[in-house]
């Protein structure tokens, strides 16, 4: 059996949402690939069912264990979820506006790297891409 040829890099970006609401964006977390993912991932996350998994395309990622190890795997012939992956990058994006805007306007001595705000980033203005939304997410 032939393994799927993948048409871009984003096959193999995964993106977690820790949420059990497939819906609502919760924590959401980049990944450059599932496996890393999966090593990061406690095995009663999911028999607990607390989050979900798409790859950067939006196609679902299955997520299994055998209670010792977490497993994932792109599940093929699902209508890709684009705009529910967009919704949660897009939720993590302004979290972390909000974070990167606190600190650095918190007031107090500097001691190491500092927090540097764009005008555009302070304005608000964020990638409107998946592709760009997941390079803002993933510079932190």
């Amino acid at each position: 059996m032939s393994k799927p040829v993948h048409k871009n890099w984003l096959a193999d970006v995964a993106v977690l949402n820790s949420n059990p609401r497939f819906n609502e964006p919760g924590d959401v977390q980049i990944f450059r690939n599932i496996s890393d993912m999966c090593s990061e991932l406690e095995p009663w996350f999911v028999e607990e069912q607390e989050g979900y998994a798409l790859n950067g395309n939006g196609e679902p990622i299955e997520l299994t264990t055998d209670g010792d190890v977490v497993f994932g795997k792109v599940v093929l012939g699902e209508e890709p979820e684009v705009s529910v992956l967009k919704e949660w990058l897009i939720s993590a994006a302004k979290s972390l506006r909000e974070a990167r805007i606190y600190k650095a306007d918190k007031p107090g001595i500097k001691l190491f790297r500092s927090t540097r705000i764009g005008e555009a980033e302070r304005q608000g203005i964020l990638p409107t891409s998946i592709e760009g939304l997941i390079a803002y997410v993933g510079f932190s």
